[in-house]
C-alpha cells in the first residue's frame, strides 16, 4: 500500500465509534478482544494537535483558525503531515465528521491522499435522540442542527490552545453530509447502523471482505478475531466499560454509550418532531429504506 489515508466518516452519533472498535480489533490486535485503548490506532482528524504546525508556518494564520477561509487552507497539509510520519508502505485510518466539501476552493481530501473509506449512516430519526443526550440539548434544538446546512462543531482535544481560537469542523445538515461522500469516487463502502446492531456478524464479514477484494489484505486466525469482536465490541459490555474506565470521548459529563438500540425514536419522539425529520429527509430515508 503507498502512504493514503483510509476514512471512517459520518454524521456525528451514527456508529463511527462501534466501527473504530471492530476496525482495531480486526487490525491492530492478535485475538480481536476489544479495548478502549485500542482506538488510539485510529485518530481523528479534526483535534487541536494536528493544527500544531501551523503556530509555527504562519502565526497569523493560526491565530485565525476559526475563520474557515483560512482553516480549509490547511486541510490537506494537515494530512500531509499525517502521511509523513507514516512507514514505509504504510497507511492509516482516520476518524472525520467532517462532510466532504470543498471550502472556499480547498478541497477537504483528495484521491491522491485516499486509499478509500466507510460510511456509517443511521435513521435520521434515532440520530436527533443521541445527538440530544451527547449533547446535552433539547432534542428539538438536536434536529434543528442535523437540519442546519451549514453545522459545524469545534475540533476537540484536551491540548492547549488559545481560548479565541475555535476551529470549525463543518457538518452540515444529516442529508448534506451523507451525500456529499457519495459524491467522492474511491473504493467505499457504505454501512447502516442498524445492521451493526441486528446483524453484525454478517456486517463484519462484509467489512472483511471490503478490505481482502479491494487491497488483498489478509487476516490472521479470522474466525477467532470475529466471534471475540462479537463479544467485546457488545453495546451492554462497552457501556459498562465506559463507566468502569471511563471513555475520552464523552462530552458534558453525559454517558457515551446511552442506549444503542435501533427505531428508538418510536417512542421518544413527537408526531411534530419525527414530520419534521421526515419530511426534510424523504428522498435519502426512502432510498435507505428508513421510510
Amino acid at each position: 500500500m503507498n502512504k493514503k489515508i483510509f476514512w471512517i466518516a459520518s454524521f456525528p452519533k451514527s456508529g463511527n465509534t462501534l466501527v473504530r472498535a471492530i476496525l482495531a480489533s480486526l487490525f491492530f490486535s492478535k485475538n480481536g478482544k476489544f479495548s478502549f485503548n485500542l482506538l488510539n490506532n485510529i485518530k481523528q482528524l479534526e483535534t487541536f494537535k494536528t493544527l500544531d504546525f501551523i503556530k509555527k508556518e504562519n502565526p497569523v494564520d493560526y491565530k485565525n483558525l476559526s475563520d474557515l477561509k483560512v482553516l480549509s487552507k490547511y486541510f490537506l497539509k494537515i494530512q500531509d503531515k499525517i502521511i509523513f510520519n507514516l512507514n514505509d508502505n504504510d497507511a492509516c485510518f482516520l476518524k472525520t465528521h467532517s462532510a466532504f466539501f470543498e471550502y472556499f476552493g480547498n478541497q477537504f481530501t483528495t484521491n491522491e491522499k485516499t486509499l478509500g473509506y466507510i460510511y456509517i449512516v443511521r435513521d435520521p430519526r434515532d440520530v436527533a435522540l443521541s445527538l440530544s443526550h451527547h449533547m446535552n440539548v433539547e432534542i428539538d434544538k438536536a434536529i434543528k442542527f442535523m437540519l442546519n446546512k451549514n453545522a459545524s462543531l469545534k475540533y476537540t482535544g484536551n491540548e492547549k490552545i488559545d481560548i479565541d481560537i475555535k476551529p470549525p469542523m463543518m457538518i452540515g445538515s444529516w442529508d448534506l453530509h451523507l451525500n456529499s461522500w457519495g459524491y467522492f469516487n474511491v473504493p467505499k463502502i457504505f454501512i447502516k447502523y442498524e445492521d451493526l446492531i441486528l446483524y453484525k456478524k454478517k456486517t463484519i464479514i462484509q467489512i472483511i471482505n471490503f478490505f481482502k477484494k479491494t487491497y488483498n489484505f489478509k487476516f490472521n486466525n479470522i474466525d477467532e478475531k470475529i466471534e471475540n469482536i462479537l463479544l467485546t465490541t457488545e453495546f451492554n459490555t462497552m457501556k459498562k466499560n465506559e463507566l468502569k474506565f471511563g471513555f475520552n470521548e464523552s462530552v458534558n459529563n453525559n454517558s457515551f454509550f446511552n442506549v444503542g438500540k435501533v427505531k428508538h425514536w418510536e417512542k421518544k419522539l413527537t408526531i411534530s418532531q419525527i414530520n419534521l425529520i421526515e419530511k426534510n429527509f424523504k428522498k435519502e430515508m426512502k432510498k435507505l429504506n428508513y421510510l
